[in-house]
């Protein structure tokens, strides 16, 4: 399987999202607030961030062999 490619906002929104989820403060589904007032984005820019963010935490974050995690049930 070929490494998804991320362009540097998604990166840097990716890498704040991660730090967001590891605090605690806030159900990652009401994420998209925060995207759209720390980077200064439009609410439908966030949601797609937040989005994408979800559907390749485990390709970013990968669980060892066997084992299940992440955002996928």
């Amino acid at each position: 399987m070929d490494k998804t490619i991320y362009t540097d906002q998604e990166t840097l929104v990716f890498s704040y999202l991660d730090r967001l989820r590891e605090s605690g403060i806030v159900n990652m589904f009401g994420a998209g607030v925060y995207v759209e007032d720390v980077f200064d984005l439009r609410k439908f820019e966030a949601k797609g961030l937040l989005i994408k963010w979800m559907t390749t935490f485990d390709e970013r974050h990968p669980y060892p062999s066997g084992m299940s995690g992440g955002m996928t049930p």
